[in-house]
């Protein structure tokens, strides 16, 4: 069994599936969603898996340090020094992010600065995928702040 939830980020409509039933409500929280999950096909399905075994890189060609591709996927060890492994791949024009939860030492001590990290995993796990994604549709979503303060826009 598993949790997870719909949201919409850079144009795309984005799936968490978390398998650990660990994450899903962080993640909610500090991407600023309700947490419903909603019916439909999504563009970017990202897969919080229970293991916490490394991807299979044998085959694969380096990219650059802990990167590794084959052309078909891409894995990530540290995705963003976030302590999350990634492996991305296409299906059609949908995103399938798979991700483990792989923490070396330096990560384990940067995930005790609890609001870094939560703004960390949200970044790695739900917003760049589908900023990535949205590049490849030719849109182009700024990631920015805005504040409007007396009626002006900054």
């Amino acid at each position: 069994m598993s949790t997870g939830f719909t949201t919409e980020t850079a144009g795309c409509t984005l799936r968490l599936v978390d398998e650990t039933r660990r994450w899903a409500a962080g993640l909610a929280l500090s991407a600023g969603t309700d947490g419903s999950d909603q019916a439909g096909p999504a563009d970017v399905t990202v897969v919080l898996e229970r293991t916490r075994a490394g991807f299979d890189t044998a085959g694969l060609q380096p990219v650059t340090r802990g990167v590794w591709s084959d052309g078909s996927g891409v894995v990530v060890e540290s995705a963003g020094g976030s302590g999350f492994a990634q492996h991305w791949s296409l299906d059609g024009d949908r995103l399938l992010v798979r991700a483990r939860w792989r923490p070396g030492p330096l990560e384990l001590a940067a995930a005790r600065l609890r609001s870094r990290f939560h703004a960390l995993s949200a970044q790695v796990l739900l917003h760049y995928p589908a900023l990535w994604l949205a590049g490849t549709r030719s849109l182009a979503p700024l990631h920015a702040s805005v504040v409007e303060v007396g009626g002006l826009g900054v």
